[in-house]
């Protein structure tokens, strides 16, 4: 046997290439189970392209949280998160100027209405369970209407206060 043919060969039979490829394979199936949250701390510099039809961010007054207020019709989209159940919460507050009338919230999501309540005046967590069939391309689009009000020297239609998201893969699985 030649000596080009025994390096060869010895080269072939390395286990090293085989555990290499192995290792290989399986990260790339491991990486296509991945189901990923998102924790959107909104009113940030980084949200803006998750919103439309928002208000620009603002900080609270106590505690130096972010926000922002929805308008009357507002929508979040995240592109690209795939076809899954997604359970969503808002955290958001219903709180208004004295004179205006209280606040309503409308959460749909293709044609289902996710949530219809009016909001209390106090942050609180809104759970939405978003199944699969409602996403589309793998686009998940929460559509938020609320009765907007503009208060007096502001220009501005403002609905219900946001403060956070968050979108977890939903219980059950593919």
């Amino acid at each position: 046997m030649t000596r080009f043919l025994k390096a060869l060969l010895r080269r072939v039979l390395n286990p090293g290439i085989y555990a290499g490829a192995a290792i290989t394979a399986l990260l790339v199936v491991a990486a296509y189970q991945v189901r990923p949250s998102y924790d959107v701390q909104i009113g940030t510099s980084t949200d803006g392209p998750l919103l439309q039809g928002f208000n620009a961010g603002e900080k609270l007054a106590q505690g130096g949280g972010t926000f922002r207020w929805t308008g009357a019709d507002s929508y979040i989209v995240l592109q690209d998160v795939g076809r899954q159940d997604f359970d969503v919460i808002l955290t958001l507050s219903g709180s208004r100027p004295q004179g205006q009338p209280p606040p309503t919230l409308r959460g749909e999501s293709g044609s289902a209405v996710l949530l219809d309540s009016v909001p209390a005046p106090d942050l609180i967590d809104y759970r939405l369970a978003v199944p699969r069939e409602l996403g589309k391309d793998g686009t998940l689009t929460l559509h938020l209407l609320s009765n907007g009000f503009s208060p007096p020297g502001d220009s501005r239609t403002l609905g219900v206060v946001l403060t956070r998201l968050q979108v977890h893969p939903g219980a059950a699985t593919d």
